[in-house]
């Protein structure tokens, strides 16, 4: 059920295209996306950025996917709080690419403060440094939660990791 469950909600993962680099995103309810307000400070950056779902990945028969990208529609949906370190965007119209939006899975957030544990082990699906999409599996772990907002943990990730979904074996 743990690799079914994360092979699922892997898809929901977009790479995000920046200017001058890349990110990581996912979706969290039909068309829409999350990522770090460190990622998108404002709306211009986000209006320049696209994001990627199927980039590069290797598919069962052995093959390399090709990528659907699409836009980021600011005047729908643009919400970010520097505290949180969160952005939450709107994904517009398909640029190119066969994946259709509504196809795509969702990750659902968690609401409730006991859902996760200090010393729990975390699994994190990202596009480091741009890459294709890798998984880092039970090698990182949660050492801190100050508070209802705020979690603390130690991981092996790259610059372009950000905004990647954390979840923990459940």
């Amino acid at each position: 059920r743990f690799l079914l469950t994360g092979a699922e909600q892997s898809a929901a993962v977009g790479r995000i295209r920046l200017g001058n680099g890349f990110a990581t995103g996912f979706l969290v309810a039909p068309g829409v996306l999350m990522t770090n307000w460190h990622v998108f400070r404002n709306s211009h950056e986000a209006r320049n950025a696209r994001i990627e779902f199927g980039f590069r990945e290797l598919t069962t028969d052995g093959t390399t996917s090709q990528p659907t990208t699409f836009r980021l529609d600011m005047d729908r949906l643009f919400f970010n709080d520097k505290d949180l370190d969160v952005a939450i965007v709107a994904v517009g119209n398909r640029v190119q690419g066969q994946i259709e939006l509504e196809s795509l899975p969702f990750c659902r957030l968690q609401g409730r403060s006991d859902a996760i544990l200090a010393r729990e082990r975390l699994n994190i699906i990202q596009h480091p440094a741009g890459e294709p999409k890798q998984v880092a599996l039970r090698d990182n772990l949660i050492f801190s939660i100050p508070d209802e907002t705020f979690i603390q943990y130690h991981s092996d990730t790259k610059r372009g990791s950000s905004g990647s979904p954390t979840f923990n074996d459940e």
